[in-house]
């Protein structure tokens, strides 16, 4: 019985794929999700990000991710990384990836980018840590799980991804169209197979000015596999350009979460943000709540003198 389940749970994985982690607090981190946006910044910006999420359950997941991205002017675009770390129980997948945007127009009126990202993942099972009810765990002898389909061991995996993103920004608005594992890399595990899915990041961004001290911002981001869809909508209020304090849903099939959101720029160089979401649904409210904090550096100047502006000679001056 115990294999069968084991195997069941295997095939599941296999099937359906593995999903990317989903943060609430993503646009404040959007070259984690779509490429496109690197260099947007306009200058050298870093933030991490600590998710800690369903923390009424045991082995909960738990997300850390570092980005950093800066416009570059010799490739008339933009270069980042990503260092991503998502575990789930006893499973853990790190992801490494370095990013690539170009820029088709770039003004002070609009913008418009398209962007690639390469990296790969790597996967880790500790086999060690699971527990069947035939299984062998007295003190002073060796663990064994009397299975032969779990291992004992640590597991590792590797597999390489493609993401593809564009991202097109004027005065008011902006968004996004991203694919993050755009080729739905595969990791070999003993004779098994893990599938990263592809998956859609549709994202749109709106801001109003109310007066010199108020602002409204308004967020949404529409996550697929084409099969699942989940939905993020956010709206906040921008205080003297410095404190921003928002609300917003998360849901799939239906509202499940409610998200409570805030930020406050510690200085011209340093913004501290933090989200709790309190799950409203009947399956989701067991679980409990989930935190995310993340810092952001952004060093506010260009890098470098970058290309010269191109001579364009007129008649009227020769």
């Amino acid at each position: 019985m115990t294999r069968l389940i084991a195997l069941f749970l295997l095939l599941t994985v296999s099937l359906r794929g593995q999903q990317r982690p989903t943060y609430s607090l993503y646009f404040e981190n959007l070259t984690n999700i779509n490429p496109g946006y690197v260099g947007l910044d306009n200058s050298l910006s870093i933030t991490g990000v600590v998710r800690n999420q369903w923390i009424g359950i045991l082995g909960n997941p738990k997300q850390q991710v570092i980005t950093a991205h800066m416009p570059y002017d010799l490739v008339n675009g933009g270069l980042g990384i990503i260092f991503e770390s998502d575990q789930t129980g006893l499973r853990k997948d790190t992801r490494t990836s370095i990013q690539y945007s170009y820029y088709l127009t770039s003004s002070t009126e609009q913008s418009f980018s398209i962007g690639l990202g390469l990296g790969f993942y790597q996967r880790t099972i500790d086999g060690n840590g699971y527990r069947t009810p035939s299984g062998q765990y007295s003190d002073g002898s060796p663990f064994n799980h009397n299975d032969q389909i779990l291992s004992l061991q640590q597991e590792n995996a590797t597999a390489i991804f493609v993401d593809f993103g564009m991202y097109y920004r004027s005065r008011g608005w902006e968004g996004g169209l991203s694919i993050t594992n755009l080729n739905a890399p595969i990791a070999d595990v003993n004779d098994y197979s893990f599938t990263f899915e592809r998956t859609l990041h549709l994202y749109g961004r709106y801001y109003h000015e109310l007066n010199s001290k108020f602002g409204l911002i308004g967020n949404a981001a529409l996550l697929s596999n084409l099969e699942q869809h989940q939905i993020l909508i956010n709206t906040g209020l921008q205080i003297n350009e410095n404190i921003m304090l928002g609300i917003g849903v998360r849901g799939i099939t239906e509202i499940d979460a409610l998200m409570l959101q805030g930020g406050i720029k510690l200085n011209d160089q340093w913004k501290l943000f933090y989200g709790y979401d309190s799950g409203i649904s009947s399956f989701s409210n067991s679980l409990g709540g989930s935190h995310e904090i993340g810092l952001n550096f952004n060093i506010n100047k260009r890098i470098g003198g970058g290309v010269p502006p191109r001579i364009i000679y007129s008649p009227r001056f020769l």
